[in-house]
């Protein structure tokens, strides 16, 4: 478990939202939009987030310090692609549940598989 959380960074979690929020209140639509489409889509942010993460951490795995989870075999790469496909999921299904903006998702997926 202690490996999942290091993989996840779950202390950096709380920032993640932040980005989300001043995004829709920068464009007016935090006014606008109803609290539980705000909400879906700050949880959208979180998975693309969590998304990035394991993304980077399989691309640097045979290259990364052994205190990496998947650089010491902590975590599998199958369990960590897994996982990764799991939160790619829940983003859409958040955006979706939420009323999100479907093109920026999939510019963000791009932007993460070319960085």
């Amino acid at each position: 478990m202690s490996a999942w959380l290091r993989l996840f960074r779950v202390q950096n979690l709380v920032t993640v939202p932040g980005d989300a929020l001043v995004g829709a209140a920068a464009c007016g639509g935090l006014v606008a939009a109803r609290a539980e489409n705000v909400a879906c889509i700050c949880l959208a942010s979180v998975f693309m987030y969590l998304y990035g993460l394991v993304d980077n951490d399989l691309v640097g795995a045979a290259t990364d310090p052994k205190e990496r989870p998947l650089a010491s075999g902590e975590i599998s790469l199958r369990a960590a692609r897994t996982a990764r496909t799991v939160c790619l999921c829940l983003a859409v299904l958040a955006l979706y549940l939420g009323h999100g903006p479907f093109l920026v998702l999939v510019a963000l997926t791009v932007a993460i598989q070319l960085y």
